[in-house]
């Protein structure tokens, strides 16, 4: 990290999802694409109280002022993410950007033509690890006024279709109660009509008081049912950067998407400790026979293999940290944990157009990559589906870059304003774990208690912070 300023906060943003239209601006850096910059309230601290539509970001660029598209979302005490709280930015809130088009350091006395002075602008100053001599430079204004002309947005939500659509996708949202399984039930690439998905793959053994019951992506429903759950992954926020897919924290934009906020383990039922184990987990993403032709390659198989419904012998281990699927439309680069080479979680692969009568969706596997898992936690440890990054064809970006970016996360040292004393500060977390902060006012607990959880911290955190002062 580099160091902070006086009067200044440092922060490591772990860029583990979801980012801008297409891809870095001219002025990026050449070891990013769009990556997403996420800082919570607390690291604005100056903007503490702020009603977030009152937040605006911009760049300054050969002398003059260009507005960029940010967003600012709200999580209520538990840390779960809420349309409205209290519309006041607060310790837990987040500000997102997306590295794109660079701005410059800007004179101390410009300001956009139109923003009120009321309060003091912030500067925040992007550096990159891996490419020394890169700095990307945003100023965010609190002001009760400002100009029109926001930014296009770069995501959308269509409730009746129930899909996002970015200029670089489309992704489908199952419903569970017409569809009768949860996940995902359509995905484009870059306008083509072709459904290149059949279905996310839920399987394992549930146990508990001597029974045992199988799960798929359908009975899962029944059993959220059972325990209180909600199995909708509607989005609870959809802004202009970026769409919020459930409480937890789901996230896509425009250029990439994380689909679930948590796939966690059953407690406390009644308010009583009840012992309940998941085995022989799997979590897979099954294509359609529309994504026939298309190539899978990770570490194991720099060659690859096609997705033709022929079987194939693809390594089950080590399970990678990166896959990568290049269709005809584009290419998807999928980013989970870096597993150590000890862990009993294994990679599926199944290629087989025959029909399996015991199967789900249409009863084939074309390409269906995953992995397996003795257990949940085993499972949850390698953080797959985690993150799916869109590239187009003829792009110069790699699945191996995209995961070696995810270990040398983007740092941002935030200025201006009086700065907000906080505890001693905690280390940057490592991808494989859920991060901690030190927090700002005392902590609140993040469940209901005496309540069984089913969803809770699965996917590797898009955004992850860690900070410290001078």
């Amino acid at each position: 990290m580099i160091q902070p300023r006086s009067g200044a906060t440092t922060v490591a943003v772990a860029l583990l999802a979801a980012a801008a239209t297409a891809g870095a601006g001219a002025h990026g850096s050449t070891q990013r694409y769009a990556d997403p910059i996420v800082l919570s309230g607390a690291d604005l601290g100056a903007f503490l109280g702020a009603p977030p539509d009152e937040i605006s970001t911009w760049i300054w660029h050969h002398g003059a002022w260009s507005r960029v598209l940010s967003q600012v979302d709200e999580r209520d005490a538990g840390g779960r993410y809420t349309a409205a709280e209290d519309d006041r930015l607060d310790d837990n809130d987040e500000w997102v950007v997306v590295l794109g088009d660079l701005g410059e350091a800007a004179p101390a006395d410009a300001w956009p033509e139109g923003v009120g002075r009321e309060h003091d602008r912030l500067e925040v100053t992007v550096t990159d690890p891996e490419d020394p001599a890169f700095a990307a430079r945003y100023y965010l204004f609190w002001s009760a006024t400002t100009p029109a002309g926001a930014p296009d947005a770069a995501v959308a939500w269509d409730p009746a279709a129930r899909e996002v659509r970015t200029a670089e996708y489309t992704i489908g949202l199952a419903d569970p109660d017409k569809d009768r399984f949860i996940g995902v039930k359509r995905l484009s690439l870059y306008g083509d009509a072709a459904n290149l998905i059949d279905r996310l793959k839920i399987r394992g053994t549930l146990s508990a008081l001597g029974f045992e019951q199988a799960l798929t992506e359908e009975s899962l429903i029944d059993a959220l049912a059972l325990l209180g759950q909600s199995p909708s992954f509607d989005p609870v926020i959809h802004g202009p950067l970026r769409v919020v897919l459930g409480a937890d924290g789901g996230f896509a934009y425009a250029n990439r998407f994380a689909l679930f906020g948590g796939f966690g383990a059953l407690s406390d039922l009644g308010g009583g400790a009840l012992p309940v184990e998941l085995k022989n987990a799997r979590l897979s993403l099954d294509w359609s026979v529309d994504a026939s032709g298309a190539v899978y390659t990770d570490p194991n198989l720099p060659a690859g293999v096609t997705v033709d419904g022929e079987p194939d012998a693809v390594p089950e281990a080590p399970v990678p940290a990166w896959r990568e699927v290049a269709f005809a439309s584009g290419r998807l680069a999928l980013l989970s944990a870096d597993v150590p080479a000890t862990s009993s979680a294994r990679v599926y692969y199944k290629d087989d157009a025959a029909a399996d009568a015991s199967d789900t969706g249409d009863l084939r596997s074309f390409g269906d990559t995953g992995v397996t898992a003795p257990d949940l936690k085993t499972l949850i440890d390698t953080g797959f589906p985690g993150e799916a990054v869109v590239i187009p064809i003829g792009r110069q970006v790699t699945a191996a870059q995209l995961a070696a970016n995810r270990r040398a996360p983007l740092v941002a040292e935030v200025a201006g304003g009086p700065v907000r004393p906080t505890a001693p500060p905690t280390t940057a977390p490592t991808q494989a774990a859920t991060p901690t902060r030190t927090p700002t006012r005392a902590p609140v607990a993040t469940g209901t208690p005496h309540r069984p959880v089913l969803w809770t911290s699965y996917y590797l955190p898009f955004a992850g912070v860690g900070w410290r002062r001078p």
